[in-house]
């Protein structure tokens, strides 16, 4: 960003320190900018991050399958919420 800067309150007083986030959860930034030759002249914006833990794959889970025709995926023995198939690019 050329004018302005990233901020962890409300307040503007608190840079995002070298635009690291870091911490499973949810993280609100805060975006600030004003013209150099008139303070009142401003903008602010603000947007949340959510970071999640990586999900841990079982080992059963994983496999090389080589099939000609037809292949059903058997059914995922890893319990966390966010592991799933995915097809796609």
């Amino acid at each position: 960003m050329t004018v302005g800067n990233y901020y962890t309150d409300a307040t503007h007083t608190t840079p995002l320190a070298n635009l690291t986030i870091t911490g499973v959860g949810a993280h609100t930034i805060f975006v600030y900018a004003e013209s150099a030759s008139n303070a009142s002249c401003n903008i602010s914006a603000t947007f949340t991050i959510t970071i999640t833990d990586t999900p841990v794959i079982a080992t059963a889970d994983s496999a090389t399958v080589n099939a000609c025709n037809d292949y059903t995926l058997p059914a995922l023995t890893t319990t966390a919420t966010s592991v799933g198939y995915f097809g796609g690019c």
